[in-house]
């Protein structure tokens, strides 16, 4: 009973919520509905994975390598993915290998596709566009001079530290 009478409650009061937005006066039927008031607006090439941390992540990666520095001037650190966003994305979503990167999955069903990227070393040869996808993050380790990325092959997926004058690919987020 006492269950009932909360959702009773809870729907008269999203009903009133919706017809103070809209300016109604509640006797009229409301022009939206409270579900509707709590979905998030996301840019057409972002994808809301239902993350529990809201994350939203691009729908495909920035053109180019960029150096640590390069990414960070260009993109803005807050748009690059921290190590904890990588962390959540390796451990909330299904990984799914497809031999040319993998599908990610979130728990809400929406997905997103990482592809073999490769990287530019340090002294600017160029190594594993065959195999290996490497991405930046934003998280400095300790003085700086190491960068957490995120590295995959087919048969794994890590977070490590490289030194910021790697080349790596870029995939933006919204926090």
């Amino acid at each position: 009973m006492k269950k009932a009478l909360f959702l009773v409650g809870f729907v008269l009061m999203a009903l009133c919520l919706a017809s103070c937005l809209n300016g109604s006066s509640g006797t009229e039927s409301p022009q939206s509905t409270a579900p509707e008031l709590l979905q998030k607006s996301v840019p057409q090439d972002y994808t809301d994975l239902g993350l529990p941390s809201g994350t939203i992540w691009r729908n495909h990666n920035a053109a180019g390598f960029y150096t640590y520095d390069e990414a960070e001037e260009q993109f803005d650190n807050r748009s690059l993915p921290s190590k904890k966003q990588w962390e959540e994305l390796r451990a909330e979503c299904d990984w799914s290998w497809n031999g040319s990167g993998y599908y990610i999955t979130g728990p809400n069903g929406n997905s997103i596709f990482l592809p073999l990227t490769g990287c530019i070393a340090c002294d600017s040869s160029f190594h594993n566009k065959s195999f290996g996808g490497y991405y930046w993050s934003s998280s400095i380790i300790g003085w700086g001079d190491e960068i957490y990325g995120l590295a995959f092959g087919s048969g794994a997926v890590g977070i490590e530290a490289y030194r910021r004058c790697h080349g790596f690919s870029v995939r933006l987020v919204l926090n």
